[in-house]
């Protein structure tokens, strides 16, 4: 069965603007952790927005990543699926952490630059994590998402014959394993094996994606007060609202269709993924500047402008590297160059396979 028109394009909307999200999330001057203190309509408003609305980037892309994969059916054809996801997740990860890894040493052995772990004085095993994250976020810490995408893949196979033998079962026993982190340091984000697996119910069952379009609305208005509700709480974990904000989000973005953001957010379809794994080096030493460079600039005017100006930049850098090292830069990139235009899902992603 296709997919329709409007499911592909609602998931080419959501990815810039998930992504746009991620990248005020990670807006220096907040602090790595929520926090809780603000005096002003304004710092309460970033709040409402960085801790609620704009964390449901990743869980909204762990589940449309599991629906897709799910639908093609390659959990069934392991040796492709690994073969792609390699180029597609394994060679960005590396390159983009290891060039952070690379910007950041110089700096902080000889100029002090301090960032939330160090790489001076570091063991092997703190090394291996950070290069490798094998029980901890990485270096370049947004990349945490394409990690546990790789270890989520090795799991498809297993999870894709569970999911045609017996779903509800196997989502009661996916859930408790990970939502209570008895698999340890397997996937780091224990959401992310939850929605990765209901994605893949999604695809393998047809789902009706739209069903719920005529309350997009009513969805929205929830969304608004489900993260309202979480910052007036001062709830510590986000874990709830991971597993609950993409089935209000995914309805809800049926209101961009045919809008100036909804066009916007197709044309920028293509750069979405070299805007995640690029921009969190340019936000830290962007926060560090005004640290010691530009304490003038009010608080304000550097959260709202910086992301979009990051995320201006890199689309400049793409666009550049594709004209002088097309090759190179689609490698680097996961070829995705080569699949990914404005507007439009990967071929051979466009339709998926339900269980007969």
């Amino acid at each position: 069965m296709n997919l329709t028109t409007a499911v592909k394009e609602r998931i080419a909307i959501l990815r810039p603007l998930l992504i746009l999200g991620t990248v005020y999330v990670h807006t220096g001057g907040v602090g790595d952790s929520i926090g809780w203190e603000w005096s002003n309509p304004f710092e309460y408003l970033m709040a409402t927005l960085r801790n609620g609305l704009f964390r449901s980037g990743v869980p909204m892309l762990t589940l449309i990543s599991g629906f897709l994969l799910f639908g093609a059916a390659l959990d069934k054809a392991p040796r492709k699926m690994l073969a792609k996801k390699f180029r597609t997740l394994v060679i960005p990860f590396l390159v983009f952490n290891l060039a952070f890894i690379a910007l950041m040493f110089p700096l902080e052995r000889y100029f002090g630059f301090a960032y939330r772990v160090p790489l001076t004085g570091v063991d092997l095993a703190g090394w291996l994590d950070r290069v490798f994250a094998l029980t901890d976020t990485p270096f370049n810490m947004p990349l945490y998402f394409l990690r546990d995408m790789v270890v989520l893949i090795l799991l498809a196979p297993l999870f894709g014959y569970v999911l045609r033998k017996a779903p509800w079962l196997g989502l009661a026993v996916v859930s408790v394993i990970f939502y209570f982190d008895y698999d340890g340091h397997l996937v780091l984000r224990s959401t992310s094996a939850i929605l990765f697996y209901i994605g893949g119910m999604a695809a393998l069952y047809d789902w009706k994606l739209e069903a719920f379009d005529k309350h997009a609305k009513l969805c929205a208005v929830l969304i608004a007060v489900a993260c309202l509700t979480f910052i007036a709480l001062r709830g510590e974990k986000t874990i709830w609202l991971a597993l609950t904000l993409p089935f209000l989000l995914w309805p809800a973005a049926s209101l961009l269709h045919g809008t100036r953001i909804g066009r916007w957010a197709l044309m920028g379809n293509k750069y979405s993924f070299f805007v995640f794994v690029a921009h969190f080096p340019l936000m830290f030493l962007g926060w560090q500047f005004i640290l010691h460079y530009a304490r003038w600039v009010p608080f304000p005017i550097y959260y709202v402008f910086s992301p979009l100006l990051t995320v201006a930049f890199l689309v400049v850098v793409y666009n550049l590297l594709m004209r002088i090292a097309p090759s190179v830069f689609s490698v680097v990139i996961g070829n995705r160059d080569k699949s990914v235009k404005a507007g439009t899902l990967q071929p051979g992603v466009v339709s998926y396979r339900p269980v007969p």
